[in-house]
């Protein structure tokens, strides 16, 4: 069910495994960015049992400082609030923007949620979709 359509973010809703995706596009303002974040926080009241799916490979910007630390503590507690169980990251092409993306999720508690980063959406989705909460995405890291 698609949630929040622009020019840069698709966000949808798939009810059957409870899931919000965003979709970004090339190059979200800082302002979209935001707005685009906490929009997938309303997807998520869709359902009882929150994943995201965040494709990142169309992203073509350098994010800045104050997005990263935005992102990293004010966006991110947001999501723990959800009761988020697995986050899935597709990666993006742009390689100091993979850095950003690292760090910034890289630091979420392991405990809290079940983090995956991946190089392909349908591989991403797969993982979304199969794996049990307790697992973690083995192999899916290798290329950072």
């Amino acid at each position: 069910m698609e949630f929040y359509k622009e020019d840069y973010l698709l966000i949808e809703y798939e009810e059957e495994g409870a899931c919000a995706v965003m979709r970004w596009g090339e190059s979200p303002s800082s302002e979209q960015y935001r707005e685009g974040n906490e929009k997938v926080l309303e997807a998520l009241e869709q359902g009882d049992s929150p994943s995201i799916l965040i494709d990142l490979q169309a992203l073509n910007i350098i994010m800045s400082l104050s997005d990263q630390v935005w992102t990293a503590k004010e966006w991110l507690p947001k999501v723990l609030e959800k009761q988020v169980n697995k986050l899935a990251i597709v990666i993006p092409q742009s390689f100091v923007t993979q850095i950003a993306i690292k760090s910034i999720y890289g630091a979420l508690p392991q405990q809290e949620v079940n983090l995956g980063f991946f190089e392909d959406f349908d591989e991403a989705k797969g993982w979304i979709s199969e794996v049990p909460e307790s697992s973690s995405a083995s192999g899916s890291t290798d290329s950072w």
